[in-house]
């Protein structure tokens, strides 16, 4: 499959984001980049207009899927700047209680979804409603996996 990088960044030290021929980018796997070839200066294929690799870096996050959401989370025996490197538009608003921080983020909800709850009970979604539902619910999904004996 061929595909044309452009500016590109690396996520987690194992995606790239790559333009696609087609318009828009999509993340791939360095261990499956098969031949990277040279452009030169001045390649007429590229256009600075096709998207903005800024705005793109501002709201990457793990996975690029879902609708972009703001929302807001406390937590807990994090430290604050793995957060922050996690969602480059976060910002730290205030303490809460048991020594932990209020984070207010923009990115993609359902890539978000998978980092907070990957974060267990360090992380408390506290809005949207719609993100604390949808939360919960996969919370409950998860726990039919763990019957009690």
């Amino acid at each position: 499959m061929r595909r044309n990088p452009r500016p590109s960044f690396l996520i987690d030290l194992f995606y790239v984001v790559m333009h696609l021929d087609t318009g828009g980018y999509r993340l791939f796997r360095l261990d499956r980049i098969e031949q990277i070839v040279r452009v030169s200066d001045g390649d007429k294929r590229w256009s600075p207009n096709h998207y903005s690799l800024q705005e793109l870096r501002e709201h990457t996050h793990l996975m690029d899927r879902g609708s972009m959401t703001t929302f807001r989370f406390n937590a807990w025996g994090i430290y604050p700047q793995t957060i922050l490197d996690q969602f480059p538009q976060s910002q730290m608003i205030a303490s809460c209680e048991r020594d932990g921080y209020l984070f207010e983020a923009t990115a993609k909800d359902m890539g978000a979804t998978m980092w907070l709850l990957s974060q267990g009970p360090k992380i408390q979604v506290v809005s949207p409603p719609s993100l604390v539902a949808k939360i919960r619910d996969d919370l409950k999904a998860m726990l039919q996996y763990y019957p009690e004996d």
